[in-house]
């Protein structure tokens, strides 16, 4: 099947500053799995891909054989029309729905496996911080617990640093649980033993971005060369076909029924047709929409890391003149790192949006 994209321009943004992700294990060589190979694996060990691609050759072979019968006048007057007008076109339907269902699947299939690969890098770098956050609860906290025992603080003052320690294990444990549900899913899709560990491979968030782009013409490809579109438009061909046949040879009106039955679908598919073609431009619109709103996201949440950033130099520049502790480095530092997760989970969420919106107005 032949498939085109619509002239959509993409750039690759120049970062403010370099993404590095933090791996999961220090493993490397054959024990590290990159992002390609679990795409790869992803798409072989998918039972529905490999369905889908049955179907595709089961429907293929049924095309085929409709054409090789199309001349064959063997059967009845009906059947014989139908061979030459009717089955061929809805067999070559079915095979391009087939085709479809595959390719949008497959690319299902890939982007959720690139989801969960960055989100798992993500969450161990959200697990590393708060790890360090804990080490440094727990040094305030004897900190703290060796001014009691001197007696230059009270007892009753440790209470609130017991509390943050205790809910930033807490957390710690959150984060632990949850990278090991992205792992399991990750696993599922790969084909793994569903608890095997994983050692992730270092990799950064493609980064792409959407310059301007006239929605107008975009809709109007669409409701022209949309897969959605070809099919039912392929189905009101050839049931206009099978109508004519059964006027052909409606004599003494034995197949008035059948005929009324086919003005009814078509009718039927008209109407379908019209609702698919708003619905495309309902889609394209509202994709659109959502891709804007998750760009202005990455930016209120750049502006965040950066002004976090502000703050750890600032830290870093009292720190030297005595005014700040080594505590309160370590408090920026978390913060500035909480935010660049936070910033490449935003980025993430518009990378994919992006990459849905390119296969949505792919054509036949």
């Amino acid at each position: 099947m032949k498939n085109k994209y619509f002239i959509l321009t993409l750039t690759v943004l120049s970062l403010l500053f370099s993404i590095k992700f933090i791996p999961v294990s220090a493993l490397t060589g054959s024990d590290t799995l990159n992002l390609e190979e679990s795409i790869k694996s992803a798409s072989n060990k998918n039972s529905e891909l490999s369905i889908l691609n049955k179907k595709i050759e089961i429907c293929d072979e049924k095309y085929k054989k409709s054409l090789d019968e199309k001349n064959d006048g063997a059967e009845t007057s009906i059947e014989t029309l139908r061979k030459g007008n009717v089955y061929p076109l809805q067999r070559k339907k079915e095979l391009e729905d087939a085709k479809w269902n595959y390719e949008e699947k497959r690319n299902d299939v890939i982007l959720d496996t690139e989801r969960l690969y960055y989100l798992i890098l993500i969450q161990q770098e959200l697990i590393d911080n708060e790890k360090n956050q804990v080490d440094r609860l727990e040094n305030l906290l004897n900190q703290k617990k060796k001014e009691v025992e001197l007696g230059s603080v009270s007892k009753n003052s440790l209470r609130d640093y017991e509390l943050s320690l205790e809910s930033a294990k807490n957390k710690l444990q959150e984060f632990i649980n949850e990278k090991n549900k992205l792992v399991m899913e990750l696993n599922l899709k790969i084909g793994n033993p569903v608890r095997k560990e994983l050692y992730i491979k270092n990799s950064n968030i493609p980064c792409e971005d959407l310059n301007e782009i006239n929605l107008d013409n975009i809709i109007n490809e669409l409701i022209k060369k949309h897969h959605s579109i070809y099919s039912i438009e392929a189905e009101i061909e050839y049931t206009k076909n099978d109508k004519n046949n059964f006027i052909d040879i409606n004599s003494n009106e034995k197949y008035d029924d059948d005929i009324k039955d086919l003005e009814d679908k078509l009718i039927e598919l008209n109407y379908n047709l019209e609702d698919a073609k708003k619905d495309l431009e309902y889609k394209v619109i509202s994709n659109h929409n959502t891709i804007l709103n998750l760009k202005n996201s990455i930016e209120i949440k750049n502006l965040d890391y950066e002004n976090k950033k502000s703050l750890l130099d600032s830290v870093i520049k009292k720190q030297k003149l005595g005014m700040a502790t080594n505590s309160d480095y370590k408090i920026a530092l978390e913060n500035l790192n909480n935010a660049l997760a936070d910033y490449k989970k935003s980025q993430l969420e518009y990378y994919i949006a992006i990459q849905k919106f390119k296969f949505f107005i792919k054509c036949n």
